[in-house]
C-alpha cells in the first residue's frame, strides 16, 4: 500500500511539474514561472454565452445548440439558465448558482426541484461530478480568453457506473485495487458571449 501511494504521489507530482509554465528571458540565461490569473468567477462569466455542443463517441444525441444565461439574482446567487435546442425540441433549465464558500472555490447549481449539485471552481474552471439514472457525468467548463475574443468552453463525459472493471488487488505487493470507467460519449462545446 505504501509503495501504490507513493507511485500516485510521483504521478501527481511529475503532472504537476510537466504542467507549470517556464518562460525564458531575452538572453536566455534564466526561466521563471508564468502567473496565471484566472478570470473572476462568476463575475466575468455573467452574460449570454451561445454555441453549439458536438458529440463525440457513443452518442445517440446529435449535435446540440447551447446558451447559458448568467446574471446577478440576489446577495450569494446567481440566474444560470441552460437552454438546450436540438433534434429533443427546446429544454429551457432556469436554475441558480449559489455560493457555498466563495472564498475557497465552492458552490453549487440550484436546479429549483430539489437537485442541488455542487461545483468547485480551481483556476477559473468549474469542476462537478453527479451521477443519474445509472449515468455517471463529469463536467469541466472553462473562461477562456477576454473582452470580444472570451469563451467558454463546455466538456460533459459521461460513463455507464455499472460498466466498471477492477483490476490490481494484489495484497502480498501492496497494489491496492483500482475500480476504472471508461467513458461513453463526451460533448464539447464552445460558446461565445452574443
Amino acid at each position: 500500500m505504501k509503495r501504490a501511494r507513493m507511485m500516485l504521489a510521483a504521478l501527481v507530482a511529475g503532472a504537476l511539474a510537466g504542467c507549470a509554465t517556464q518562460q525564458s528571458t531575452q538572453d536566455g540565461a534564466k526561466a521563471t514561472s508564468a502567473t496565471v490569473v484566472a478570470p473572476a468567477f462568476p463575475a466575468d462569466w455573467c452574460g449570454r454565452w451561445t454555441g453549439t455542443l458536438t458529440p463525440l463517441g457513443d452518442s445517440k444525441v446529435g449535435p446540440v445548440t447551447m446558451t447559458l444565461e448568467i446574471a446577478p439574482a440576489a446577495d450569494g446567487r446567481w440566474s444560470w439558465t441552460i437552454i438546450y435546442d436540438g433534434a429533443a425540441g427546446r429544454q429551457v433549465r432556469p436554475y441558480e448558482l449559489v455560493a457555498v464558500d466563495a472564498a475557497a472555490g465552492r458552490f453549487a447549481i440550484d436546479e429549483k426541484n430539489g437537485i442541488v449539485i455542487p461545483i468547485s471552481i480551481f483556476e477559473g474552471t468549474i469542476y462537478s461530478t453527479f451521477e443519474v439514472m445509472d449515468t455517471r457525468v463529469e463536467l469541466r467548463e472553462s473562461l477562456v480568453g477576454a473582452g470580444a475574443d472570451a469563451a467558454i468552453v463546455v466538456e460533459m463525459a459521461t460513463v455507464a457506473v455499472a460498466g466498471s472493471t477492477v483490476t490490481g488487488g494484489i495484497a502480498e505487493k501492496s497494489i491496492p485495487e483500482v475500480r476504472c470507467w471508461t467513458p461513453r460519449s463526451v460533448q464539447r462545446g464552445r460558446l461565445v458571449r452574443r
